[in-house]
């Protein structure tokens, strides 16, 4: 049995390489590269098993999610902002 097959799907959204999906209970799933984050038997985003996810959106190497509380989650390359989140680099001189 696919993995998915059992799943009610209720958003979805995909880049260059990365499908990512939410099922009714509000699980994240993740399937393609950019996914070292995911449980490799079931392609839930570990780090948000426990968040109940709405609706998600994929950038070419981000991802934000918006869950039923209203927060929002992103994770991903920041090194221009992205992410929304302060980056930190450092110049070698």
């Amino acid at each position: 049995m696919n993995k998915l097959e059992s799943q009610i799907i209720t958003h979805a959204a995909c880049n260059y390489g990365t499908t990512a999906l939410v099922n009714r209970e509000g699980e994240l799933f993740m399937f393609g590269k950019d996914t070292s984050f995911c449980d490799p038997n079931t392609g839930i985003v570990t780090d948000l098993r426990d968040v109940s996810a709405l609706q998600v959106a994929l950038g070419k190497a981000h991802t934000a999610v918006l869950t039923s509380k209203g927060h929002v989650y992103t994770f991903g390359i920041n090194n221009k902002g992205q992410c929304g989140r302060e980056f930190n680099f450092s110049l070698k001189e």
